[in-house]
């Protein structure tokens, strides 16, 4: 199944904030770069999906791997790839149940088994603990969004408009995934929300100070394989792949099958 759309690369859930400016700007280049290579986490995991690298300084296609997590346990896996020639993404959202997983701790073999069941490289990986959002709205307190659809949730209701969040109403209103089959596209568009708010108002002159603790709440969250420099760079010279997006949804192996030839072109494998 898939649906195409004009959307922001969902990837910004991660790259939107290593990449902010409002740090740059206020804390330097040299601190924000320290802070996001301390969640740098190579892959001992040797890929016999590629012979070699991608090149992402000449935008050669590539692969990204979101995988999000909820005290530990996998919650929602989705799998991008980018071509900045077509120019396009396409984003699949897969269940862990179609996966061979058994252990969902371990980051090596949950990139093994997407890369076993996809039959595609994962070239990168960006693992994000769903808790980040309750954090980084309790460094501000609380932050103010737009809600597209009034919802109901882990005891909170959230109406249609613009609503205020407190910490703990940011976590549930970022892990909620409706029935719908664009729930993990809304939910991933959610948190960019409350990630916006939380960085336009460490970019203030009063909530400067709080700027220390978001860092510190992403090197404790985050984990990923891409270096600063080449999340700099992806963000750059991949731009343009945002403009066309295309969603599937893999519940099962044979959903892979279907959707493998898709991606491999894409890859230009």
């Amino acid at each position: 199944m898939n649906r195409k759309r004009k959307a922001e690369l969902i990837g910004a859930l991660v790259l939107t904030f290593l990449l902010s400016t409002i740090g740059i700007a206020y804390y330097g280049y040299t601190k924000v770069e320290a802070a996001v290579n301390e969640t740098y986490k190579p892959l001992r995991y040797q890929s016999d999906k590629r012979s070699e690298k991608v090149n992402i300084k000449e935008a050669q296609p590539l692969s990204v791997l979101l995988i999000e997590t909820n005290d530990n346990q996998v919650n929602t896996l989705s799998f991008f790839t980018l071509n900045t020639d077509t120019p396009s993404t396409h984003v699949v959202h897969v269940d862990k149940q179609a996966l061979p997983l058994t252990n969902e701790h371990d980051t090596e073999q949950i990139v093994a088994s997407v890369e076993e069941v996809m039959d595609v490289p994962v070239d990168y990986y960006l693992k994000a603990d769903t808790h980040v959002f309750e954090k980084l709205v309790q460094s501000v307190h609380k932050v103010e969004v737009q809600n597209p659809e009034a919802f109901a949730t882990d005891g909170y209701v959230f109406r249609e408009g613009t609503i205020t969040l407190t910490p703990k109403e940011a976590h549930a209103f970022t892990t909620f995934s409706s029935t719908n089959e664009t729930a993990e596209m809304d939910k991933k568009k959610r948190q960019q929300q409350v990630l916006k708010s939380v960085l336009r108002q460490v970019g203030t002159i009063h909530h400067i100070p709080q700027y220390d603790d978001v860092l510190t709440i992403v090197k404790d969250h985050i984990e990923t394989n891409v270096t600063f420099d080449e999340v700099r760079t992806i963000q750059k010279r991949y731009r343009e792949a945002r403009k066309d997006v295309t969603q599937h949804v893999v519940n099962t192996k044979s959903d892979a099958r279907n959707v493998a030839p898709t991606l491999k072109k894409h890859l230009e494998l």
